[in-house]
């Protein structure tokens, strides 16, 4: 039997307990297996395991797990935690179990549970996977990043991440980003350019290049927790209209970083191109100057709205069945 949807599984933690010592912070990592509770599978499936991220009590990994799953189908999930050692064994921090349909149910496709065996929440999210080949091409510079290092003489080891923002979010709860890359750092400069990166487009904005990103500067700290210099909201058609390879001098085609609405920066976008899967290359439409009217047709750029969808908006069903037991059915037979 084939499964209804192919979905994704995204993970993060929340104010894990320090295992390192006094003197360090956790290298958190977290595996993922399927496992049957009742028994009658004894060797549970291991599916993957994220990245290790430095130095972080409440990590969010971009490493996404694309798993089968069909309505009415219990499929269970044991995620365990690890801080990642210099010698020896890794350490266990904690697990806690899902249950696939119990996260496509919940409001936004997301579920928090408390990690047994040690301290901390692990969230699960859960999103259809809407497969393309199409990949999106980046080449990010910041401009005049504010210096965040207490150290004297010393600049900022910079690095970013982008999130995308989960569409399934209902109105009333808060916006919930899922983090889909994390950049190398480049230390001593408040003007880095970071290398040149290809993504797929499906696992960066579920092929929506409408939908919300946040390309988020850290500095570097390899003791503790790396310190937030400031964000930028965008979506990959923007940064196609953004893309200015030789950078702006003037800042008016440049994402402001932001940090409690002060600038703190400027981020240019050096390249961005989306190839489909074909090789061909779409950027920013170019409009001719003597067209004086453009008719644009309108559509949904989401699409309609699947039962998927409905659920993991907190959508509610109730089913009452009625069996005809008389006469007029026939003779009943039960086996």
């Amino acid at each position: 039997m084939s499964a209804d949807f192919e979905i994704q599984l995204s993970l993060r933690a929340l104010d894990l307990v320090n295992s390192s010592g006094l003197q360090k912070c956790s290298n958190p990592y977290a595996t993922v297996h399927i496992f049957d509770p009742y028994g009658e599978t004894s060797v549970a499936q291991t599916v993957g395991s994220t990245e290790m991220i430095n130095n972080s009590s409440s990590p969010k990994w971009t490493k996404v797990f694309y798993l089968d799953w069909s309505f009415g189908e219990a499929v269970h999930v044991n995620v365990e935690v690890y801080d990642k050692m210099e010698r020896g064994s890794d350490l266990l921090m904690g697990s806690c179990d899902f249950e696939i349909g119990e996260i496509v149910t919940s409001k936004g496709g997301c579920k928090a549970k408390v990690m047994k065996g040690g301290g901390g929440t692990i969230s699960a999210h859960v999103e259809k996977n809407r497969s393309s080949e199409a990949k999106f091409y980046l080449q990010l510079r910041a401009v005049g990043l504010t210096n965040v290092t207490t150290e004297i003489f010393r600049l900022s080891a910079s690095f970013f991440t982008i999130s995308r923002k989960h569409t399934e979010s209902p109105s009333n709860i808060e916006d919930i980003w899922i983090v889909v890359y994390r950049s190398g750092f480049i230390a001593g400069n408040l003007s880095p350019m970071w290398k040149k990166i290809k993504l797929s487009l499906s696992a960066l904005c579920d092929s929506d290049k409408d939908r919300s990103l946040m390309i988020e500067v850290f500095h570097l700290k390899r003791n503790s927790e790396h310190i937030f210099i400031g964000k930028s909201e965008t979506s990959v058609n923007n940064l196609l209209a953004l893309r200015n390879p030789i950078g702006n001098a003037d800042n008016d085609l440049s994402l402001k970083l932001l940090k409690d609405g002060t600038e703190v920066g400027y981020i240019d976008v050096l390249e961005a191109n989306v190839v489909e899967s074909s090789g061909r290359r779409s950027g920013p439409q170019r409009i001719d100057s003597r067209i004086s009217t453009i008719e644009t047709p309108i559509i949904n750029p989401i699409g309609d709205p699947t039962f998927l969808n409905y659920l993991s908006g907190g959508c509610e069903l109730k089913l009452c069945i009625g069996i005809d037991f008389t006469a007029s059915n026939g003779r009943l037979h039960f086996t």
